[in-house]
């Protein structure tokens, strides 16, 4: 089963890479400005969504800021953690990848049903909770 979901993540990741490219970004850059499409947020908030260190999404953030697709804002609750939020280049950029990735996921969909999605969509979320609360023991010698 882990090698099937790795399996699974790694194709899932290859073709994000490609539809994200299809706006001169990658996979990487996606996800965060998709994280920021919803609400302004901070690296370390970003990092949490998506299961990243903060310092790896700090150097995409660095890299889509002068390239006019995000801006930084005051964080009122912490002021060496600037909100960032897209730009209307920004947001311009996640409608382009949004629509080149829509064929792909009406490809998916159709080999599925809505009740097969429900199931495998909490399948995975347990996976990931059980995944985020487990802490490998340290084996001891006799």
């Amino acid at each position: 089963m882990v090698a099937a979901l790795f399996e699974a993540a790694g194709a899932v990741r290859q073709q994000g890479d490609l539809v994200a490219s299809s706006a001169g970004q990658s996979l990487a850059r996606w996800e965060v400005l998709y994280i920021l499409g919803d609400t302004p947020a901070s690296a370390a908030r970003v990092a949490r969504r998506l299961g990243r260190t903060r310092q790896s999404v700090q150097r995409v953030i660095d890299l889509l800021q002068p390239e006019g697709l995000i801006a930084a804002a005051r964080n009122p609750d912490n002021r060496r953690s600037p909100l960032f939020h897209l730009s209307h280049r920004g947001r311009s950029t996640l409608v382009a990848i949004n629509a080149a990735a829509a064929e792909w996921h009406r490809m998916v969909m159709a080999d599925f049903d809505v009740d097969q999605l429900h199931r495998l969509t909490a399948q995975l979320q347990r996976i990931s909770e059980l995944a985020h609360s487990w802490t490998p023991q340290p084996e001891r010698d006799e």
